[in-house]
């Protein structure tokens, strides 16, 4: 996986102050994956966590790709996801402008039976037709984020 280090920006405008992580990943199609912010990093069972990811392209697309984010917990095992088309559906890959930076936000439920623990998040994208993966410039098809998510206790 092609990255830098993690690192925290905090976004202010007047009132708002948003804490954004620049973790930069390029994908083979020209996506990058330029950060991500996280609504918490603790979470009880049944609960859901936000989980916004940020976008950009340096070229046209073409084609619509499905976004999967997944939180796996201590062993690896999914216990929750969404995937969809960016922004809800309402922003898909092929009308992505270069440079433009996409808000891309996700809720991602955990089921109220989960074990407690350090769970992890990864995301990618995908055809939704055919299921494949995209691949990163390291040839990686998921991008595992940098964060621990405490479940529980």
């Amino acid at each position: 996986m092609m990255s830098t280090s993690p690192h925290r920006v905090a976004v202010s405008h007047a009132w708002l102050v948003v804490l954004i992580v620049l973790f930069e990943v390029k994908f083979e199609n020209g996506v990058t994956l330029v950060g991500y912010r996280l609504a918490t990093d603790r979470l009880q069972p049944g609960e859901s966590i936000r989980l916004v990811l940020y976008w950009q392209t340096d070229a046209p697309l073409g084609f619509d790709y499905n976004v999967f984010t997944h939180l796996l917990d201590p062993a690896g095992i999914l216990r929750g996801q969404q995937d969809n088309a960016p922004v809800g559906g309402t922003h898909p890959t092929s009308q992505w402008t270069t440079g433009e930076m996409i808000v891309d936000a996700y809720d991602i439920a955990l089921p109220a039976d989960a074990s407690t623990g350090a769970y992890s998040l990864e995301v990618g994208l995908y055809d939704w037709v055919t299921q494949a993966r995209e691949q990163t410039v390291s040839r990686d098809d998921t991008v595992m984020l940098p964060a621990t998510i405490q479940v529980g206790n």
